[in-house]
């Protein structure tokens, strides 16, 4: 019920002596109300780098070309082509107790557009040229130390991360794949606040962030890694998505990010935890939070339970998910799912089924799963699937749909 669009999809990929080409045409359908959106007919991606040993120390060049065609069924929507060039040129520079990497990045960017109007102009082609300089570097401290009995060392490693882009108008051109990133762990050391190639945001900032990591003396297993970082703005950040609503959406008032605190653990075999939390920029209020725990193993054991709570929406969305698929007798296994929208005090997703067979021969499943089409309304539905395996399958497509709604489960491939 949540599906507003079907997707149609041909991909190409090559993979060579340190590069990579994929060619792909892409489009949807539009269903239950759903919008048109931008079809890649195609797009051609060229990844590739190169290595250079000087003096033990590694100078990494790299290339990104992208030609996308964007068409659209909305004759009075811009279409065209863009063309996306990315050489970038970084020098590694490692030891064990700390990293200096600084890098250089030119990015020029051209479009041939149609039907595409800016304050009543009509603009035919656009090019932009961008530069991003970035600096990363580290210290590693280490001390000796245990895990639950288990001898382990424990680091210690602040971490700076600048970043500069100079401020470039990009309010003439058009979004045809770029949007915000979620900010969240990851964005502490992303050069570029936006998706795609429409929007390089301006910057001169700097991250400041401090992990610590516990790792086993004899494996080399990481048992835990937290990690606790912000973003401190220099200047304000002027290139927006909408440049209409760039009063509404910049952020000139803030002179940091929110702070952003992560845990990953493997506290044993088969394990896997993690947590996040993400406080405002007075470091007063959770905007989110997250925590997850799954256990899965080789003999397809699977169990996992995740929390989530994002108050940066409206209104603000609180649910818990928990998933089992579970061996309980020779052949057979029982298949569990639940999610529970906290914030609404509703469930969401209730599925329920079992599986009988081998997965060397055939097996069959039958599954009742009840969910939310609406605000006011569910929908009860059983399933039943007949699988000869490496052969055909039959009936409903459970395999599909556990892989959509169960954290970690992987349909099995023969």
């Amino acid at each position: 019920s949540s599906t507003t669009r079907l997707t149609q999809q041909a991909r190409l990929n090559y993979n060579g002596n340190g590069f990579t080409v994929r060619g792909e045409v892409l489009q949807y359908e539009p269903i239950a109300g759903g919008t048109e959106s931008y079809q890649k007919m195609p797009q051609i991606r060229f990844d590739g780098g190169h290595y250079f040993d000087i003096a033990d120390t590694e100078l990494i060049g790299d290339l990104m070309a992208d030609y996308t065609y964007f068409d659209h069924r909305n004759d009075n929507i811009a279409k065209g082509g863009r063309l996306d060039l990315m050489p970038s040129l970084a020098y590694d520079w490692r030891r064990s107790w700390g990293f200096v990497k600084p890098k250089g990045t030119l990015r020029y960017t051209s479009y041939d557009l149609k039907d595409w109007n800016y304050n009543g102009q009509s603009i035919d082609s656009i090019d932009r040229t961008t530069a991003t300089f970035s600096l990363d570097s580290g210290l590693i401290f280490e001390r000796d130390s245990s895990w639950f009995g288990d001898s382990a060392v424990q680091t210690l490693e602040p971490r700076l991360f600048y970043v500069f882009t100079p401020e470039e108008n990009q309010d003439d051109i058009p979004l045809f794949d770029t949007s915000y990133y979620t900010f969240n762990a990851a964005s502490l050391f992303r050069e570029n606040r936006f998706t795609g190639a429409d929007r390089i945001g301006d910057a001169n900032q700097m991250t400041l962030a401090v992990s610590s990591r516990f790792i086993s003396e004899q494996t080399g297993r990481q048992y835990l890694l937290a990690t606790l970082g912000t973003i401190a703005y220099f200047e304000d950040r002027k290139v927006q998505l909408n440049p209409a609503s760039a009063a509404e959406t910049s952020l000139n008032q803030q002179n940091n990010s929110s702070y952003v605190m992560a845990l990953q653990s493997a506290p044993a075999n088969n394990w896997i935890a993690d947590a996040g939390l993400q406080m405002d920029e007075e470091f007063a209020d959770v905007e989110k939070g997250s925590a997850r725990i799954k256990y899965s193993t080789p003999q397809r054991h699977l169990f996992s339970a995740r929390y989530e709570y994002d108050n940066t929406v409206t209104p603000e969305n609180e649910y818990a998910k928990i998933s089992a698929y579970w061996p309980v007798a020779y052949n057979t296994r029982l298949i569990g799912h639940s999610y529970y929208s906290l914030s609404e005090n509703e469930a969401v997703e209730t599925l329920a089924g079992l599986e009988y067979g081998s997965s060397c021969c055939w097996r069959i499943r039958a599954l009742a799963r009840d969910y939310r089409v609406d605000a006011d309304e569910n929908n009860l539905s059983f399933m039943l699937q007949l699988e000869l395996s490496g052969f055909t399958q039959i009936g409903d497509d459970i395999d599909g749909l556990l892989e959509d709604t169960m954290e970690g489960f992987v349909r099995e491939s023969y």
